[in-house]
């Protein structure tokens, strides 16, 4: 939830749930390996 304005949007896909928002928020591909946070962009 944004601290601003009250959003809300999906964990899985990004959507918005609640807006003010419009736009769907870009998701990330993220895995843990030994201990190490990895982010495929």
């Amino acid at each position: 939830m944004s601290q601003g304005d009250g959003s809300q949007w999906e964990l899985r896909d990004g959507s918005v749930v609640r807006g003010p928002a419009t736009e769907a928020l870009v998701m990330y591909d993220v895995r843990e390996v030994d201990g190490s946070v990895q982010v495929k962009i």
